[in-house]
């Protein structure tokens, strides 16, 4: 695991990454808006991407209160200028990656790929389902998407986010019991499993 910083503009922003060198899709993690980078971590999940010479790039965004960048900005379209513009810095001619987004950051997940090359998404109770123009952009959404919702998730409104899953040409839905609204927190080990099914299935395109 190792830690840089990225400017983008006026923006700068630390981010944690490994094995970027290597020629496998990579998988770009998006904290919510509470947390920065650092939550990864906290879950045990860059010790298993460094085991299993996984390349990996965390961020911290300009719209997290608790990271690192500055200066900070909620405008989710200026941010994900600012995802675009990190990635081709941080690594050039980058192989679509597999985004694990998680509340905002699956908002900011759902803005880039529609847009931008990605070979997958996992989402952790991503806000945004409703969004005008992720609506407007569901055709584009013909990749692998997995939605992990807490039971007890209390942020998102769950009928919403299970039509939006429904609505996408390869969309799943996962519940997590006994979870709140970071379930990634509450069940780490499912979803550090959650997050190596998705990203074998896509190795298996290459």
């Amino acid at each position: 695991m190792k830690s840089s910083k990225i400017s983008v503009g006026r923006t700068q922003c630390n981010y944690i990454y490994d094995n970027i060198d290597l020629e496998d899709c990579p998988i770009v993690l998006l904290h919510g808006y509470s947390f920065s980078s650092d939550v990864w971590n906290e879950v045990g999940i860059f010790k298993i991407f460094d085991e299993k010479k996984i390349p990996y790039i965390a961020l911290d965004m300009p719209y997290g209160i608790k990271n690192s960048c500055e200066p900070k900005d909620t405008d989710m379209h200026k941010n994900e200028a600012f995802l675009e513009e990190a990635l081709k810095k941080i690594k050039k001619d980058l192989k679509p990656p597999l985004l694990v987004g998680a509340s905002m950051g699956g908002y900011l997940a759902l803005l880039y790929s529609a847009s931008n090359p990605v070979s997958g998404l996992l989402l952790i109770g991503p806000v945004g389902t409703d969004d005008t123009y992720v609506l407007s952009s569901l055709n584009k959404y013909n990749f692998p998407v997995c939605v992990i919702i807490g039971e007890k998730d209390t942020i998102i409104d769950f009928d919403s986010v299970k039509k939006f899953v429904e609505s996408l040409p390869n969309g799943k839905l996962k519940v997590y019991e006994s979870s709140g609204h970071p379930a990634y927190l509450y069940k780490k080990d499912r979803f550090i499993e959650d997050v190596l099914s998705a990203y074998n299935a896509i190795r298996k395109k290459y």
